[in-house]
């Protein structure tokens, strides 16, 4: 089968979720013998070149550098883009698009003229220009579809002086645009079951064509695997947070609620990109006494090096995760978890951890506090994590089917 891959990052320009998914689908895909047509949208500049071809670990990728008049508004529109874009998937049969953010808003409709096009919704960005539905005001409440005053006022600091009735019109037109998308894309992928739910919600009759494909863990940790000696108190717990470290992710929250934990009876390791300026020194300030370890950003060996080092993983964060890459990863490392109620981990979790409300210092801190005073409650919970998760081989296979069911025309 002849498929278009279309995202908006590739590795090596940026590694977050969706480019780990999206690489271990590619790879898998391409393992079982499709053409694959890689086109993304980057955050270099325009330095003469429409399309930059290169390969990552045996994948081709075109990658579309944006012009300094493309920035990033709230319609997405960007004619060139489109167009470049639209004419390296023209020869597909199948194009599966995984985000619009770098490129333009209006792909789905022009790729499905010539091929049906299968839509990855990763996280809540056809819906939220913040991509998560998260505010950094923290007294405002996301609205339900259809209203658009309070994100009006979320984005203001973001939007270069406009007037509330051109935000107000800015978010009617991008609200618009999403909807004509999803109209036109024969397939709406989501990873989990929660992210559906919210979807449904917000998107409205597209949210019919929703079907739940989970990722499955797509970096294979499994083979790294090297527990550590079991912990029964006498040494200080060891906690690994990893992914890209930022605000939104918990990490903050979750030094702090570790910092007024006894001094000596904790270790925090955090692995991974820190995302924002002066946001190391901020973690580094909250620690206090805190004994504090920033390890950077890490490939498998090295992640499965530190997890060797730690005796549960933490993450708890302030984002409706749409599925959360980093507990599998963690799990297929033998590390139990503590989670947020935020999102859809609580999903695959089971009895390897905890579930703590996000954004409550208070009750992170008491349940650390709790598992100190009794360590025989963390082997129990090391006890349930899985043997084998599945893989993203085994992804491709049920991605597979639902190419062919979109291909012969038939509903999920």
């Amino acid at each position: 089968m002849r498929i278009a891959i279309v995202t908006q990052y590739f590795p090596p320009d940026f590694l977050g979720g969706v480019e780990v998914v999206v690489r271990a689908q590619a790879r898998a895909l391409q393992a079982r013998g499709h053409a694959l047509t890689i086109v993304t949208g980057t955050d270099r500049p325009h330095a003469g070149h429409d399309v930059l071809e290169r390969e990552h670990e045996g994948l081709a990728v075109k990658v579309l550098p944006r012009h300094p008049s493309e920035p990033y508004t709230l319609e997405l529109a960007r004619p060139r883009l489109r167009e470049l874009a639209l004419s390296l998937v023209r020869d597909a049969e199948l194009v599966h698009l995984h985000h619009w953010s770098t490129l333009s808003s209006d792909l789905v409709r022009g790729a499905s003229e010539h091929a049906p096009v299968v839509v990855s919704l990763h996280d809540l960005f056809v819906t939220c220009p913040r991509f998560f539905r998260v505010s950094p005001l923290p007294a405002l409440v996301c609205p339900e579809r259809g209203e658009f005053e309070p994100c009006a006022r979320c984005i203001e600091p973001e939007a270069g002086g406009t007037s509330m009735t051109d935000r107000l019109a800015g978010l009617r037109a991008r609200a618009r645009r999403f909807e004509l998308e999803l109209e036109h894309a024969a397939r709406i992928l989501v990873p989990s079951r929660s992210h559906a739910r919210r979807l449904a919600a917000l998107i409205g009759p597209a949210a019919e064509r929703i079907g739940v494909l989970g990722h499955g863990h797509c970096r294979d940790l499994s083979r790294f695997s090297k527990q550590r000696a079991v912990w029964d108190g006498a040494r200080p717990l060891r906690v690994l947070h990893c992914g890209n470290l930022c605000r939104e992710k918990g990490t903050l929250d979750l030094v702090q609620s570790l910092a007024t934990l006894p001094t000596g009876k904790l270790e925090l390791v955090l692995a991974g990109r820190v995302v924002g300026p002066d946001f190391e020194h901020e973690l580094r300030c909250a620690a206090a006494g805190l004994a504090l370890e920033l390890t950077g950003e890490y490939d498998e060996r090295e992640l499965a090096r530190v997890a060797a080092t730690c005796d549960l993983a933490a993450f708890p964060t302030r984002a409706p995760e749409s599925y959360g890459l980093v507990l599998d990863e963690v799990l297929s490392l033998g590390l139990p978890a503590w989670i947020s109620d935020r999102g859809a981990m609580h999903e695959r979790l089971g009895g390897a951890g905890r579930v703590l409300p996000a954004q409550d210092g208070a009750a992170w801190s008491a349940a650390f506090l709790s598992l100190l005073h009794d360590p025989a409650s963390l082997e129990a919970e090391r006890a349930s994590v899985p043997e084998r998760l599945t893989g993203g081989a085994e992804r491709a296979l049920e991605l597979e089917q639902v190419y062919a069911q979109v291909l012969a025309g038939r509903q999920p």
